[in-house]
Order: C-alpha cells, then structure tokens, then sequence
C-alpha cells in the first residue's frame, strides 16, 4: 500500500565529524556508531556502547531513533539480538519522532525473526499503535505480511481490537481481504459478525472489500458463509460480469446496495 513505502537508508543519516566526542559542547558523535550498526559490525557498535554507555537510549539519528531502531531498520539481526540483551523492557517501548517503536520498524520489512525477538523481550509491544495509530498486527496486515500479522493476531488482545468501536479489528479484517487471506477474514467475520459492517476511515466496509476480492463462484463454496449472509439479512444478487457480485444488506432497517466498490443507501 502506498502509505507504506519501502525503507531506504535515509532517515538515519547524522552529521558527520572527526571524532566521536565534539570538544566544543562534549556531545557525542554518533556518526561512527551508526555505521558500525549499518555494515553489521558487532565488535565496533559494543565497543562504542561500552565507551558510551548513555548511547543505548539516545536518539542516533534525525528521526529520533535509537540504536535499536537502527539495528532494526537495517535488518542486522544479530546486533539487534545482542542489544535486546543490553536494554531493558522499558527501552524497547522508546518510539522514535514519528510514534514508532522498534517493532514497527521491524514490520515494515517484515522480518519474522527480529519481530520474534522484540516481542519476546516485551510482550506488550504488540499493543503500541504506529504513527497511523495502527496495531502491529493492523500494520502488518496492510503490507501484506500475512504469516507475520497470523502471528501478531495470535498475541494480540481482544480489547485491542475491540476498543474505539472495534476500529483495529474492522481494519484488520479489511486488510486481511484486501491480501487475500481470506481464511483469517472469515475467521474475523465469524469472531465478529459486525465488524464486517464497520467502517473506519477507509470510506468502505470490510464487507464491500469482500464483494471486490471474492468472486461468485467462491462465495457459493462457502457454504457457512451463505448462511451467515442469510442470516443477517444479505441478498447476493448479480453484478452484470460473471466474476462480480452484488449485496443488499438490510441493517438496522436500512438497506444498503454494494457492488464493485460502491456504496449508496437505498
């Protein structure tokens, strides 16, 4: 998705100087430090840390993240494994200037090992939104992660997604349609029949998502799925093109007509 986009290198730029302490202000550089961690270089980044032991919770880079977040960012797992046993808790709850935490960092790229190892340090990162005050397991879900997010979902809390009007779990459910998981998005539908209806700022509902992914011919081999859409009063009726459905859905005494993404009351 384009809110999304691939990581590159360049949030984590520093000024660059000679030394690694500035004789003027007694601030330390950071330059060598970042790069230590970008080549994977362990040996150098410990050493570094060892001299400067403050700089395991500084804010390294111009987006104000921290050498965790670096590590993370660039995929160099085994000095993110040897940093998760030099911070604590606490320290990998630090977001940088955007709201992010390592975790988040970790999901852009999609790295099941490292997100693995995060969660394993702290089990309540999984609850932290994003700066798009997403769930990790939302965010995951989105770009199309979608071993990763059965992950996360497994480790998440109901209330999470429950809370705000069930906004988290109709975002979920709409992007585990969007990728084509739908086994996860009909396990979401079964869990919570109304989070099918919601929406949640992306102008349509799960349901309407559905509608555009699926076709007829896999609406009528989920038999459990006919009956539930009966059972809730909605009526699959022909688009025109044999590979596009239509739903009329009677909620709340209102009826909604839905097809290849559009969306009007009647």
């Amino acid at each position: 998705m384009d809110k999304y986009p691939t990581r590159t290198t360049a949030p984590y730029q520093v000024v660059e100087e000679e030394d690694s302490v500035d004789n003027r202000t007694g601030r330390i550089n950071y330059v060598d430090l970042v790069e230590d961690v970008r080549r994977g270089d362990w040996n150098s980044t410990r050493y570094f840390l060892e001299s400067h032991p403050d700089a395991l919770r500084a804010r390294i880079t111009v987006t104000g993240g921290t050498v965790l977040h670096l590590a993370v960012a660039s995929e160099q797992e085994h000095i993110v494994e040897e940093l998760l046993n030099m911070i604590s808790e606490q320290d990998l709850a630090m977001k940088d200037n955007a709201g992010n935490t390592a975790l988040h960092e970790a999901i852009i790229s999609g790295n099941y090992r490292m997100v693995e190892c995060l969660i394993t340090k702290n089990r309540s990162l999984v609850s932290f939104r994003s700066a798009l005050n997403e769930l990790p397991v939302v965010s995951t879900m989105a770009m199309g992660h979608k071993e990763l997010a059965r992950y996360l979902y497994s480790l998440t809390p109901s209330e999470e997604l429950e809370a705000e009007k069930a906004e988290q779990g109709a975002k979920l459910l709409t992007y585990a349609i969007h990728a084509r998981d739908l086994d996860l998005a009909l396990h979401l539908i079964k869990r919570c029949p109304s989070w099918a209806f919601a929406f949640h700022g992306e102008y349509f509902s799960p349901l309407q998502a559905l509608t555009v992914v699926m076709t007829s011919s896999q609406f009528a081999r989920i038999n459990w799925l006919k009956r539930w859409i009966y059972n809730h009063s909605v009526h699959i009726s022909s688009a025109g093109a044999t590979d596009q459905i239509r739903l009329d859905i009677n909620q709340n005494d209102q009826e909604r007509s839905i097809g290849s993404g559009t969306y009007v009351n009647a």
